[in-house]
C-alpha cells in the first residue's frame, strides 16, 4: 500500500528526486514492517491458542500445561518458531534495505538549509 506524499508535506518532491526516493524508501520500510508485525501477531496468536508461550527473545516453549502429546507439541512449537523467525528476518531485511537506500540517497545529495 503506497502512501505517497500527495502534496501533504511542505516541500514534497516528486518521484525521481532525492526527496521522492527518501519518501519511497520510508513507504517501503513501513509496508515491510507492517507485514512483519502481522506475521509476528499471527505467531503470538497461534502460540497462545496452542498453549505455548513466546519469550521476549522469540523462544517458543510449552506453557507448562502438562501436555504429553510431544509429537503434536513439537510440531506446534516448530510452526510458531517458524512464524516468529520469519517476522524477525523480514524486519531485519527491511531495516538493512532501507539503511542502504538512505545511505545511497545521502551520498547523491547534500541537504543544506530548509526545503523551499
Amino acid at each position: 500500500m503506497s502512501r505517497g506524499c500527495g502534496g501533504l508535506w511542505p516541500g514534497c518532491r516528486p518521484p525521481g528526486t532525492p526527496f521522492g526516493g527518501l519518501v519511497g524508501t520510508y513507504e517501503t520500510l513501513a509496508d515491510a514492517i507492517d507485514s512483519a508485525q502481522r506475521t509476528l501477531d499471527s505467531a503470538l496468536e497461534y502460540a497462545g491458542s496452542h498453549g505455548l508461550t513466546v519469550s521476549g527473545a522469540g523462544e517458543v516453549t510449552n506453557a507448562a500445561t502438562g501436555r504429553t502429546d510431544t509429537t503434536v507439541l513439537d510440531y506446534q512449537i516448530g510452526v510458531a518458531t517458524g512464524l516468529v523467525t520469519e517476522a524477525l528476518n523480514a524486519a531485519t531485511t527491511a531495516d538493512a534495505t532501507a539503511s542502504t537506500k538512505i545511505r545511497t540517497i545521502e551520498g547523491v545529495c547534500t541537504v543544506t538549509g530548509s526545503v523551499p
